[in-house]
């Protein structure tokens, strides 16, 4: 939802990978120093872990999936 922010910390991500495709809105996604900003169509693969966030700074919802898969 708008305006809404959801942390997870490097230990949640040590043994997985992921990408994340944004389907509509805009998502901020803080992977450790860097932010990310992606639109619909975007997709983004996660480097090594990292304290990472995803954020919905504007006024309409963000819908994004998240693929994973186990190392």
């Amino acid at each position: 939802p708008p305006g809404a922010e959801v942390a997870y910390p490097a230990a949640a991500f040590a043994f997985i990978r992921q990408a994340i495709w944004v389907l509509s809105g805009a998502l901020e996604f803080a992977e450790g120093a860097q932010v990310h900003r992606l639109r619909p169509g975007d997709c983004l693969e996660l480097g090594p872990a990292a304290d990472c966030a995803f954020r919905n700074a504007g006024r309409t919802p963000c819908r994004y999936l998240v693929a994973v898969v186990k190392r």
